[in-house]
């Protein structure tokens, strides 16, 4: 299992090959992500019965390019997302990118949330330490 990047140990080495492998293969191969915004903030009250969509916008916070990656919904209370998967642009490192999920909330009065984590072409999550993204709402009439 990958751990967290940001806490890895910084090691010494008596050797320079040893140390631009390191470099090459610890550094530059960090995959992270970062949320910079959403369109829908927790707590949003949404009226019953109607369609609406969070949008999160997401940096490339590491080294490595993100090609064939997609939200998938992990879980989800009262809210019907419109797909369980969303692809995820290709997004350089350093780079924004937009996804958008669109949802249904529910005939009646509720408190609501759907929880997306990214995930890799072989369905593999791509961020084990990160707690995912999620859709917090409050359905009213």
């Amino acid at each position: 299992m990958q751990g967290d990047p940001k806490h890895k140990l910084i090691r010494f080495w008596r050797d320079r090959e040893e140390l631009e492998q390191t470099i090459r293969t610890d550094v530059f191969g960090l995959d992270d992500i970062a949320l910079k915004g959403q369109s829908v903030t927790d707590g949003s009250f949404v009226k019953a019965g109607t369609a609406f969509e969070q949008a999160w916008v997401l940096e490339n916070t590491g080294f490595c390019a993100w090609e064939s990656r997609r939200l998938r919904m992990l879980a989800t209370d009262h809210l019907a997302p419109h797909a369980d998967e969303v692809e995820i642009p290709f997004t350089a490192p350093g780079s924004r990118v937009t996804v958008t999920v669109s949802f249904t909330a529910p005939a009646e009065p509720a408190s609501c949330r759907s929880v997306w984590q990214v995930v890799d072409a072989g369905g593999r999550l791509s961020f084990p330490w990160a707690p995912g993204l999620w859709c917090q709402t409050l359905a009213v009439y």
